[in-house]
């Protein structure tokens, strides 16, 4: 009877990594490119010489950001071109 208890007790221990491993979330992806692969980066905070603030997106999130902010440059560059700007 203890060799019964103590062998349940072996699997029941033994199989308790492969149940703490199983989830319902997806892994995250490992390839570094993938648009959903997720990065992590240092901001400077406007106003502080030292102080950053850390900032995760997926790639996908970071493109769009950068995509906006270069045609928001743009976009500014030529209304204030010269003789574009109607007030200047």
């Amino acid at each position: 009877m203890r060799k019964l208890v103590l062998l349940l007790s072996v699997a029941a221990f033994g199989a308790m990594p492969v149940l703490a491993q199983s989830s319902d979330k997806p892994l995250p992806p490992k390839d570094r490119r993938d648009p959903n692969y997720v990065r992590c980066r240092l901001i400077d905070v406007t106003g502080s010489l030292v102080k950053k603030e850390k900032t995760c997106k997926t790639n996908r999130e970071w493109e769009e950001l950068r995509t906006r902010g270069n045609s928001d440059a743009e976009r500014f560059i030529e209304q204030n071109r010269t003789g574009a700007n109607p007030n200047g």
